[in-house]
């Protein structure tokens, strides 16, 4: 029986010395993962081996009671995932850096959610806030300033605002007169704002990649500050040019069908 107890003792400890050689390989790969030079960065190669290791883990270890030196594991690898994810984001050539963090983190996200480890709550939850954070900058890098000169006008009258103009009198002001403002709202008819959505879609299509399907989420957060810039617009108009039926030559009634139109016909 000692003997038996002996060989079991070694056993244990040669299979923890090899499996913590495993996790020290699978680090130091993910340290080394070079920035993907594909137009559609998708999946990267070291998200996809961690989720291997994660789901192998998962099957040979399912009826164990002790999970300390695995949970232990799980937590380096993913500390490690996550720093090497920015940094090869903030190297990517072709694809927008923020593209492959939602595109990762998200991935990231689903095998977190699936372990059940109560020890990876934190990850889990920061590895959420990033693909959250990463939806809204790509959100917002790809919109750019889709109504440009909208966009200046109405910045120009909140600084005025914010500087103490009184709102019934900024209309007096040639820079923000009537007819100014119906001027800049001629060059944004819906036909040219439906024109503009649409390349904005396609730029989108170029960089996303299909196997995360995160096209409606990507399409669906541009739509909510799409619109919200243009409720912005339609408030300064109602505070400064009450009475005078200026509006835009678009409803967001019109804008929200415009975004269905466009995300059924792709």
């Amino acid at each position: 029986m000692t003997y038996i107890a002996n060989f079991l003792s070694r056993l244990t400890i040669e299979t923890k010395r090899a499996f913590n050689r495993l996790v020290e390989r699978l680090i130091i790969s993910f340290k080394t993962s070079k920035p993907c030079k594909k137009v559609r960065c998708g999946v990267l190669s070291m998200v996809r081996t961690y989720i291997e290791f994660a789901e192998c883990s998962m099957t040979v270890f399912a009826k164990s009671s002790r999970l300390v030196d695995l949970e232990r594991a799980h937590r380096e690898l993913v500390r490690c995932l996550m720093t090497e994810i920015d940094r090869v984001a903030s190297r990517s050539v072709k694809t927008p850096g923020e593209v492959v963090q939602l595109e990762n983190y998200h991935r990231l996200c689903d095998i977190l959610r699936r372990l059940k480890m109560s020890s990876l709550d934190d990850y889990r939850q920061d590895a959420k806030n990033r693909y959250t954070l990463a939806l809204q900058e790509y959100t917002k890098t790809c919109m750019g300033r889709p109504l440009e000169k909208l966009a200046s006008f109405f910045e120009n009258v909140q600084s005025a605002l914010d500087a103490g103009v009184r709102s019934e009198v900024v209309s007096y002001q040639f820079a923000f007169s009537k007819q100014e403002l119906r001027k800049v709202i001629k060059e944004y008819p819906g036909k040219e704002v439906k024109h503009g959505l649409e390349s904005l879609c396609k730029k989108v299509e170029k960089h996303l990649s299909d196997e995360e399907n995160l096209f409606p989420v990507v399409w669906r957060s541009i739509q909510t500050e799409f619109i919200t810039q243009c409720l912005r617009f339609s408030n300064l108009i109602q505070q400064c040019y009450p009475d005078s039926g200026i509006q835009l030559e678009f409803t967001i009634t019109d804008l929200q069908n415009y975004f269905t139109e466009i995300a059924c016909s792709r």
